[in-house]
Order: C-alpha cells, then structure tokens, then sequence
C-alpha cells in the first residue's frame, strides 16, 4: 500500500494559497453584492419619485 504525504511546510504554503483566493474571491464578491445594492437602491428612488404623490401615501410599507 502506497501512503504520500506532503511535507508540513507544501501543505501549509499550499494552505496560505488556498486561503489567499478564498479571500481574494470573498472580498470580489462582498464589492459586487454592494454595486448591486446600490444600483437597487437608485432603482427604488427612481421609481418612487415616478410614482405620483397620490399613491405613495396608499403604500403600506410605509404606514407600518
């Protein structure tokens, strides 16, 4: 039976790596979830201020 291991120092530079880009890809996708709630955010002021006075006053989130 074959066993292989890898020397504590490989593992543990392979560990820093790997540790490294799941960083790396978090921090990306934490920025992208945050331009999209921003860009919700916009969405929502534009389409409030299109709707007439009138009818945001019925809204009831916003009798809550």
């Amino acid at each position: 039976m074959n066993c292989w291991t890898i020397s504590p120092d490989r593992q543990a530079e392979r560990d820093r790596v790997r540790n490294e880009i799941e960083y790396q890809v978090n921090l990306k996708v934490e920025l992208e979830i945050r331009e999209v709630h921003s860009r919700l955010d916009d969405t929502e002021g534009m389409l409030l201020r299109a709707i007439p006075p009138r009818i945001r006053r019925m809204n009831p989130r916003d009798n809550a």
